[in-house]
């Protein structure tokens, strides 16, 4: 990876800064599933600032332990921004640290085509970033920037290998699956340099006793598969209700997915055409070519595993924490990454880049159109909260079949001096004993039964 930036990786990292600014522009955006992680920050720095949501009959209750990456972030945030601000500001930095990235990995691999990288575009908008897995993003896009300085040092000593360590345990740190994922792109990088050029990896570790090789690369696979192990063989207490197909996921590009199928059949027919191009196209021009750079092999490796994977772990647990289409999206996050190395620039592939570019585009500009009305409930949500009293109980009912609403009512309830109950956004509730039964039913799980508000 060179050190100095071309106008290449100049225009590309504007191209990442442009798709991050959308956020403040795209009214779809406040539909996320992320306003949940704005409440949990905002309790948590009235616990420790103010009463602000202190109420006679009921109040939050903040668990011992839960505080988080996204805690840390948010809470500062909040302190000078409006809630939903302050969400729009944490996605930005999510998405500008993922797409950077897969930008360094693609640099790390041997960029050659940059028309290739707008596949980052529709694949930073994706379906797992609409749940609000903002964290295991943060750290995606950590483990590749890792992974990428792990790729280009030419060689390991002791310095390096406990650089690497601070590393990890710092991205393990962003989230509990970030270790693993910068081990998983360390480790396809020394396996592909040993099978192409073993000479060449004994000199890269020549600084190391063999011994020691040993002991750290069990060390780091013990790591690796305790990790793995537990999130995919630990049986939780709840099970999702619908069981996924493994292999239709996959097969109809569900990490492009943002709210709706049937209204996005058209734009997902279209990423699927054209993503099967250039990975076709990819296949061939490496089958083609054998000086190609270790990175840009063990690159591809990471995509095989990580799509295997997605298939592989199929427990309850694993689709619990969507597993599959966590893993798929780093997958294909990492594909432009890889494209970009393999394919060499030409008319087509730069045809191929701006047909990526318009799809997207004209499928973001549909989502904005269709979630127009989001905007106006969001608004109303608002409204309501100015004329509550307060230090109040309030029990928002959301009337429409949108899910994603069902999260609005968080902003409502970070902007409310008192509770404002928000379903299934993960905070739980101390009763008073003397208060009604109906509104600890009502605290206990989703909008349920409710032929008592008449």
């Amino acid at each position: 990876m060179p050190t100095r930036f071309d106008r290449t990786t100049w225009l590309l990292l504007a191209l990442i800064v442009a798709n991050a600014a959308t956020l403040f522009f795209f009214r779809f955006f406040i539909s996320l599933d992320g306003p949940m992680h704005v409440l949990h920050a905002c309790v948590t720095k009235a616990e420790w600032f103010s009463d602000r949501y202190h109420t006679r009959d009921v109040d939050y209750i903040i668990n011992p332990g839960t505080l988080d990456l996204s805690d840390l972030v948010l809470i500062p945030l909040t302190r000078m921004l409006s809630p939903m601000h302050a969400h729009t500001a944490y996605a930005v930095f999510v998405m500008l640290v993922l797409c950077g990235g897969v930008l360094c990995a693609a640099r790390a691999a041997g960029l050659r085509n940059g028309a290739l990288f707008l596949w980052v575009l529709p694949l930073s908008f994706s379906y797992v970033f609409v749940l609000g897995f903002f964290t295991f993003l943060l750290a995606s896009g950590c483990a590749l920037m890792v992974a990428a300085w792990w790729m280009v040092s030419e060689h390991v000593r002791w310095r390096t290998l406990l650089l690497a360590a601070l590393w990890v345990v710092s991205c393990q740190a962003v989230h509990r699956s970030g270790g693993a994922m910068a081990m998983l792109f360390m480790g396809c990088y020394e396996l592909m340099l040993f099978m192409r050029d073993r000479a060449g990896w004994r000199a890269r570790w020549s600084a190391i006793h063999p011994r020691w090789r040993i002991a750290g690369s069990g060390a780091g696979l013990a790591a690796a598969a305790w990790k793995v192990g537990v999130a995919v063989f630990f049986r939780p207490r709840i099970v999702l209700p619908a069981e996924q197909d493994r292999w239709q996921e996959i097969l109809t590009g569900r990490p492009f997915l943002l709210f709706s199928r049937e209204a996005e059949q058209s734009w997902l027919i279209a990423f699927g055409i054209l993503l099967s191009i250039t990975i076709i196209a990819a296949l061939v021009y490496r089958f083609r070519t054998r000086a190609m750079p270790v990175a840009a092999d063990a690159l591809g490796l990471a995509i095989l595993l990580l799509l295997l994977a997605s298939v592989a772990f199929h427990t309850r647990n694993a689709q619990l924490l969507y597993m599959g289409v966590r893993s798929q999206t780093i997958a294909l996050l990492v594909l432009p990454a890889w494209a970009c190395a393999v394919v060499p620039r030409s008319r087509w592939s730069g045809l191929l880049g701006v047909a990526v570019l318009l799809v997207h585009v004209t499928r973001m500009i549909h989502i904005e159109d269709t979630m127009a009305w989001s905007g106006q409930s969001f608004e109303q949500a608002q409204e309501v909260v100015e004329h509550l009293p307060l230090h109040g109980v309030a029990l928002p009912v959301v009337r429409d079949d949108n899910w994603l609403h069902e999260h609005l009512s968080a902003f409502a309830a970070a902007s409310y001096q008192g509770v404002f109950y928000s379903p299934g956004d993960h905070l739980s509730f101390k009763h008073r004993p003397g208060e009604r039964w109906q509104l600890r039913d009502y605290s206990d799980g989703f909008q349920l039964e409710l032929n008592w508000l008449e």
